[in-house]
């Protein structure tokens, strides 16, 4: 009997597992069948928008990838499930479920259509989506592709809405013919009324402008009009865009002040404009402003304002606040001298632009003294072609020059005649401080405080902490030159003169925390107290000299 029962309740516990894992597929069955057609459609409005406007209240990517699954479980019908996993795929990056998702939603909105010239229409489009989401991944040649069979199949239908978003891709993506397929798209837009394609090809006409070294009043005058456009028009996306693009212009020339300022005009706006689904415009925006508080010396704001960029943008555009955070800790890093986490900073860079991670790691070399692997590193972004911009070759120019000081000046020489050739004021005023360095080395102070003179009224329009500490730093050296080449005696009056500029420059340093220069500045220092017989703040700047040298071996 004891057997029996023994079995018995064996078999009532296996019933019950049963029972259970049964009920479980139940209820998993009937939670699926619950997602009635007009819940569907609120869901997915709801997530797309959120996608659109703030990402972080959204769904994360696991969860509601689940629960498009569940929908489609109990809905296979509703294409616009695909959609919605498509967007959700593009914040990952997640290549092919995207390409997956964006084939099964338009071939099943094409499979419903009787019509011929429907279902040809909704193959154009079909493709035209595949190339975006083609050039969305770099992959310009599929992308390109994709537009050639678009557009083949929009002349067949006449659909010239079509051809007009595939001219603005095919602009976008190809190399050659920009200017005639600018001019193409702003003519043909106004013509058929599609305000957006219009305000857009403005812009980019701006942007094209600026990489060919057109005045800054016709670009200016054509993102005036741009910004009419949008006013009367009501495209307000489009006014943040635009925006945001003067604040690139500005910043290419120099005008650092005034870009912030832009800047703030993308967040004003997002402010007024809950519905405004431009998410790029504010936090290219964000980021442009924690560029300047790093530029500025606010190494406590900047990590701040990252963390809260991060939060609002952890998948969609993360690139802008990952560089920022990259800039930031590089930055602090080659202040410090701290040089495995500079380099560290730059590597990561080039998970965002390589460009910019091989420049980050020629500044890097240079201050280290490696001369030959900061020439190695960017010697090859200094060739004119459609890859390097021109601040890249400016850019790269300058840590050749500073690198090789037997053809420093003729590299420089011709690195000024690009920027005034560009406009660009702030990176010629940059250029002339290092050519009158390379006077200084020549013995002309006269000429190089001459140049730092005039230069540093230019430097002084910018925000950058460091270019103004280290100007000023150079115009105190060349002043102390050209009195001994002037044979003129150190009077006390001038070493005080000179003492007490340097305290306020050591001060700048000090706020953005920069070593070598500090070091530099605290040994000119005890020099003077020594020449003027301040023995209190000779052994005072010695002390910190070697507190400096301390810190330098520590790390």
């Amino acid at each position: 009997m004891i057997k029996i029962n023994k079995t018995i309740n064996e078999i009532i516990e296996m019933i019950n597992i049963n029972y259970q894992a049964c009920s479980n597929q139940n209820s998993k069955y009937n939670k699926a069948r619950s997602w009635s057609p007009r819940q569907v459609e609120l869901f997915i409005a709801q997530q797309v928008k959120l996608l659109k406007i703030n990402e972080s209240v959204a769904l994360d990517p696991t969860t509601l990838q689940q629960k498009l699954k569940d929908i489609l479980r109990a809905n296979p019908d509703h294409f616009d499930v695909h959609y919605l996993s498509y967007l959700n795929c593009l914040r990952v990056k997640e290549y092919c479920g995207a390409v997956n998702s964006v084939q099964h939603y338009f071939s099943r909105q094409t499979f419903r259509v009787i019509n011929i010239d429907e279902k040809s229409r909704g193959y154009q489009y079909t493709s035209l989506n595949m190339a975006i989401l083609n050039a969305f991944f770099n992959h310009n040649e599929e992308a390109i592709s994709y537009l050639k069979e678009s557009i083949a199949m929009a002349h067949q239908v006449n659909d010239h809405v079509c051809l007009q978003h595939a001219l603005m891709w095919m602009y976008t993506l190809s190399k050659k013919n920009k200017s005639t397929m600018l001019r193409c798209s702003v003519t043909r837009s106004k013509e058929l009324e599609l305000h957006q394609i219009t305000s857009f090809s403005l812009q980019s006409m701006a942007q094209y402008l600026v990489e060919n070294s057109e005045t800054p009043a016709i670009i200016f005058e054509i993102l005036k009009k741009s910004e009419i456009y949008n006013y009367f028009n009501g495209l307000t996306d489009l006014r943040m865009t635009n925006n945001v693009q003067k604040a690139a212009i500005w910043n290419t020339y120099g005008y650092q002040r005034i870009s912030t300022i832009h800047s703030l005009l993308v967040l004003e706006h997002d402010q007024c404009n809950t519905d405004v689904y431009n998410i790029e415009s504010k936090c290219i925006a964000m980021c442009n402003i924690i560029n300047d508080l790093i530029a500025h010396g606010d190494y406590y704001l900047a990590p701040i304002l990252i963390n809260e960029v991060s939060h609002i943008f952890p998948y969609t555009h993360c690139k802008f606040w990952i560089m920022a955070e990259q800039y930031l800790n590089f930055t602090l890093a080659m202040n410090r001298e701290e040089w495995p986490k500079a380099e560290l900073a730059a590597k990561q860079m080039a998970s965002v632009n390589v460009t910019e991670s091989a420049l980050r790691l020629g500044e890097m070399y240079l201050k280290k003294e490696d001369f030959v692997a900061a020439i190695n590193m960017v010697k090859e972004l200094m060739e004119k072609n459609e890859e390097n911009t021109v601040l890249t070759r400016l850019r790269a120019y300058l840590i050749v020059a500073k690198a090789n000081e037997s053809s420093a000046l003729n590299l420089l020489m011709d690195a000024k005649l690009i920027a005034i050739e560009y406009h660009l004021i702030y990176m010629t005023a940059i250029i002339n401080v290092e050519i009158a360095i390379v006077l200084m080395k020549y013995d002309f102070p006269h000429k190089a405080l001459r140049l730092l003179r005039e230069t540093k009224q230019h430097i002084y329009c910018g925000i950058n902490v460091y270019d103004k500490a280290y100007t000023d730093l150079q115009i105190i050296k060349a002043k102390m030159m050209a009195n001994i080449v002037d044979e003129f005696d150190h009077s006390p009056e001038f070493l005080n003169n000179i003492y007490n500029k340097l305290n306020k420059t050591a001060e700048k340093f000090r706020s953005i925390e920069a070593i070598t220069e500090l070091k530099e500045i605290t040994y000119l220092q005890a020099l003077i107290a020594d020449e003027l017989d301040m023995k209190q703040n000779r052994n005072k700047h010695a002390m910190e000299f070697r507190h400096l040298e301390e810190y330098k071996v520590q790390q």
